[in-house]
């Protein structure tokens, strides 16, 4: 038995020493890395950027890791929803996009010479005036959804609308106790509007 646990103990130390030495050769990598990006610093500078209290990252975390996780996850599925509310919404139905939309939201981007930079009641009246915007092969994949408490961000691609592809930018925000979307930011990445 005592042959059984020195050998036990002798194994347990020299796994020890075995991730001791990888740690030491993974901060050693690290820190010639942040030497070749920071150019000229003294090694005290880059201690201090190697060496963060715990606490210190505890605090840089949103608050949705450790115990509100599943409030997380249900935001972001509430958020997804939202930006499906847009999605069904901006092909006609704009009864779907007035509850997506927070009254007050504002839309901003450009096709070319043509500039939107207007209230989303604007947009509105556009689906409006010109339902089925969305092409025969109309795609759209929310690519990005980053939340902290109240406010967010949710990136949506779509490709086929009006004829166009886009990357829109949705600022969204809780405002009494619902998800809204108070701002939509596009950038025009392909393909030509219909003449008009």
């Amino acid at each position: 038995d005592d042959v059984v646990l020195a050998v036990a103990s002798a194994l347990r130390l020299e796994f020890v020493d075995t991730l001791v030495g990888l740690a030491e050769v993974a901060a050693s990598s690290l820190e010639l890395g942040i030497r070749k990006s920071l150019g000229r610093h003294s090694k005290r500078s880059i201690e201090t950027l190697l060496v963060v209290p715990p606490d210190a990252v505890a605090s840089a975390l949103p608050p949705h890791h450790g115990e509100n996780m599943s409030t997380y996850l249900q935001d972001l599925d509430d958020v997804r929803a939202l930006i499906q509310l847009y999605i069904d919404g901006s092909n006609g139905d704009v009864t779907k996009l007035k509850k997506a939309f927070h009254p007050d939201a504002h839309m901003f981007g450009h096709i070319g010479a043509m500039n939107t930079y207007i209230p989303i009641g604007g947009f509105f009246d556009m689906v409006q005036a010109q339902p089925g915007m969305a092409g025969p092969n109309y795609k759209a994949t929310v690519r990005n959804i980053d939340l902290t408490g109240d406010a967010g961000v949710a990136v949506l691609v779509e490709t086929d609308y009006l004829g166009c592809d886009f990357v829109d930018y949705f600022s969204v925000a809780r405002i009494d106790g619902r998800w809204q979307i108070t701002n939509k930011t596009y950038a025009h990445t392909g393909g030509q509007p219909p003449s008009r």
